[in-house]
């Protein structure tokens, strides 16, 4: 996942007694959960001790918000339309038996 070198990895592993994937890891860990959290799209803000905080800035979020309630609203009209053009056929097909 990262391009740490993996001498890094074994003199972290020979200082604390432990195994070269193990400290691996460890160390991928924290982007990974960084990564995980955004694909819930929960659009919360992450801290990372020493590195910064993750997230998403507020004006992207309601641009976000705001595309995601014009696609409800067009799926919906959308249904709408269909239904309708159902109900339509229905009516016009019973009309002329």
């Amino acid at each position: 996942m990262s391009k740490v070198p993996s001498r890094v990895y074994s003199d972290i592993a020979k200082k604390h007694g432990l195994t070269d994937s193990i400290v691996e890891h460890i160390v991928n860990h924290q982007f990974r959960f960084v990564v995980n959290t955004m694909k819930k799209r929960k659009y919360e803000s992450i801290r990372l001790h020493y590195l910064g905080v993750f997230g998403v800035e507020a004006k992207r979020l309601y641009f976000i918000k705001k595309n995601q309630e014009r696609k409800k609203e067009k799926e919906k009209n959308e249904y709408k339309s269909v239904h309708q053009q159902d109900c339509s056929r229905l009516v016009d097909s019973k009309d002329e038996n």
